[in-house]
């Protein structure tokens, strides 16, 4: 049986090593100095969506997404938010 640690880390080493894998081919294709621009791009788009998750969910008074959701979106933020992380968990299981 295995424990939430084990559960947890097992899970992000899927989506990370998703990530890795594709990684060469996505740098091949846009050559090594469009390459990196993206990824710089990209990496400051996730941490400034981070920083707004964060900070509304301090504002709201939650501290989980789901919540979230359904505090700004109400039933249906809180319903689809729950689809789409089936299926993503579903794809990362496939």
């Amino acid at each position: 049986e295995s424990s939430r640690l084990k559960v947890t880390f097992n899970y992000v080493n899927t989506i990370v090593g998703a990530g890795i894998v594709g990684l060469p081919y996505a740098m091949k294709e846009a050559g090594i100095v469009l390459g990196v621009m993206l990824m710089i791009l990209m990496v400051c788009l996730s941490k400034y969506s981070v920083v707004l998750l964060v900070k509304t969910g301090v504002v709201e008074n939650v501290r989980n997404y789901e919540e979230l959701m359904e505090r700004l979106f109400g039933f249906y933020g809180y319903m689809s938010v729950m689809i789409l992380i089936f299926l993503f968990d579903f794809g990362v299981i496939v």
